[in-house]
């Protein structure tokens, strides 16, 4: 005996393991000219099974996706459907294991784990919003392309309070409309991980969703009109979300900007170290006459340069509350609030190779009275006490390591060691809490040997 599987509205395709009785393939081979000469396209795509599977569900299930995804013709689903369906037959039935869907589906292993990890995400921001299984709202909302972006950044996260801190920003910034580009907001957020300004902007967004968590309190969320217009009442919270992505943004771009031109020598630097000094007497006198005109030019660039920096350093005010740039040589001590945590730098003993380089920094409480964070501002100064790199302000708090990038000036590549500067944000001009020493070994100076 044979049993009919309806398994959808498609195209009527009879398939069977074994050949038909004559009876029935001639019943079957009527029904599909007549279905085929139907104007509409809406019958059911069955399959013919053997009697001896029964009700097996996880072989009628894997049969019934090798349909949905098989070569011989993909059903266009929506993406969000698929996911919460990988989900539900996966990780809440355990009807099949992720090796088993994979296999019915034809894709990879990797990629049925990455649209489960989306099924979560999903699933978490529709309790975040208090809208638990209504899938409908994912969908309207159309977020997959933007979590499905988001997967390889929060995997980028150390501790769990820092991916639940990133799918908060993420879910916010849904909610209130602010992600114009999902693409792009993601790419940002990469970037500003890799330039090391992401906890600033992390604890931007974490304020503003102290005042969004609140107003949600209050609002009884049921659709995704309800949200539109949760939206629309709070355009000022929705504001100050992009804001605080365009401030941290802006200000990874202008710290690239003034980076890029010591980032430019020091790797003309290390071209030069890695010259051969022992071809140039095996080279030609005309190869010889080129490569003076070259040693020329980089001479009088280098000189121009030179002469930019100089004159930009005369025009720098002097002796100034408002300087950005520590002139005395030597620093006051300053005492340490009594309601801010200790700061301090994990790095300390690091030898200093690069002029551009990463520093971690903690903080912890003597005592329970003391706020969870500091603000900080930390800076970089040579053995007489000149600044030999730009300012950097941040907030450290008790609950996880804040890591800094600094770059050096180039003239601290030949010093051998320089001093790390350490105050609170309002710390007067010329004090500081602390004084640290790091040594230095850059190898920059060039020297070939003649």
């Amino acid at each position: 005996m044979l049993t009919l599987v309806l398994l959808g509205i498609s195209s009527l395709r009879l398939r069977a393991e074994e050949k038909l009785p004559a009876k029935l393939q001639q019943l079957t081979d009527e029904a599909y000219r007549a279905y085929s000469a139907r104007e509409t396209d809406n019958y059911f795509e069955t399959v013919i099974l053997d009697e001896t599977l029964g009700n097996n569900q996880k072989q009628i299930k894997m049969l019934e996706l090798s349909i949905q995804h098989g070569e011989e013709q993909r059903v266009d689903y929506n993406l969000i459907d698929l996911t919460i369906g990988a989900y539900h037959d996966i990780t809440e039935t355990h009807l099949l294991t992720i090796q088993e869907y994979a296999s019915s589906t034809n894709e990879s292993i990797a990629d049925v784990k990455k649209r489960l990890d989306i099924a979560e995400l999903i699933i978490e921001f529709l309790d975040y919003i208090n809208m638990p299984k209504q899938y409908h709202v994912a969908r309207e909302m159309q977020v997959y392309s933007l979590f499905f972006e988001a997967i390889p950044v929060l995997k980028r996260c150390e501790t769990t309070a820092e991916k639940n801190d990133l799918k908060t920003c993420i879910f916010n910034n849904i909610i209130m409309g602010s992600v114009a580009d999902q693409r792009k907001f993601i790419r940002n957020i990469k970037h500003l991980m890799d330039e090391g300004v992401y906890e600033s902007f992390i604890k931007r967004q974490n304020k503003i969703h102290e005042k969004i968590a609140e107003e949600m309190e209050s609002t009884d969320l049921r659709s995704v009109k309800d949200i539109e217009d949760f939206s629309k009442k709070h355009k000022d919270l929705s504001e100050d979300l992009a804001v605080a992505m365009d401030r941290s943004v802006s200000g990874m771009k202008k710290a690239q900007s003034r980076a890029k031109p010591s980032q430019a020598v020091s790797k003309s630097l290390s071209t030069l170290a890695d010259i051969d000094t022992d071809v140039i007497g095996i080279l030609s006198d005309s190869e010889k006459d080129k490569l003076k005109t070259q040693i020329v030019k980089l001479s009088k660039a280098v000189n121009q340069l030179g002469s930019i920096c100089s004159v930009e350093e005369e025009k720098k005010p002097r002796n100034t509350e408002n300087s950005k740039t520590e002139k005395t040589e030597s620093l006051l001590l300053a005492a340490i609030k009594c309601n801010e945590p200790f700061v301090y730098c994990c790095d300390v003993g690091k030898k200093i190779t690069n002029l551009n380089f990463a520093l971690e920094f903690g903080a912890f409480k003597y005592s329970e009275h003391q706020n969870e964070s500091a603000q900080i501002i930390a800076y970089f100064i040579d053995p007489n006490g000149k600044q030999i790199s730009p300012i950097i302000e941040s907030e450290i708090g008790t609950d996880k390591k804040t890591k800094l990038n600094f770059t050096l000036n180039e003239t601290a590549s030949s010093e051998k060691k320089c001093c790390l500067v350490i105050k609170s944000g309002d710390t007067p001009y010329g004090m500081a809490q602390q004084l640290i020493e790091f040594e230095i070994d850059i190898a920059f100076s060039i020297d070939f040997g003649f």
